[in-house]
């Protein structure tokens, strides 16, 4: 359920950064969608556990772990529109 839960907080965060902030405007929503959803694995299950966020135990919920998961989403799609805007890759 937690890994389900850090998924959807970086999905909603890659749509987020498409409707709201034009992120990745030209590669498209379904772009933005998957980098957020793997960003927020990585940042749920990598990096709050490194914050201190206590263990990833299966069936808890860890409301820091889904906000770690959501900020790792964001940062990773505000560093591929800087990368996007200047190298044009």
């Amino acid at each position: 359920m937690t890994v389900l839960a850090w998924v959807l907080a970086g999905v909603t965060a890659g749509w987020a950064g498409f409707f709201l902030f034009r992120f990745n405007a030209k590669r498209g929503l379904l772009f933005s969608i998957a980098i957020g959803a793997l960003a927020g694995y990585l940042g749920g299950g990598l990096l709050a556990p490194m914050l201190a966020a206590g263990r990833v135990v299966a069936g808890e919920f860890n409301p820091f772990s889904v906000f770690a998961a959501f900020a790792t989403a964001a940062g990773f799609l505000i560093i591929g529109e800087m990368i996007h805007r200047r190298f044009r890759v």
